[in-house]
């Protein structure tokens, strides 16, 4: 139970480190 729970948080900050990354560069991209 805790190995799926470890498995699900690390996804979800991974999810979340990416689109904040997304984020920052979006606007360097379009410029």
């Amino acid at each position: 139970m805790i190995q799926v729970f470890n498995s699900g948080l690390n996804t979800l900050i991974f999810f979340v480190l990416s689109a904040s990354l997304v984020c920052v560069n979006y606007p360097l991209v379009t410029r």
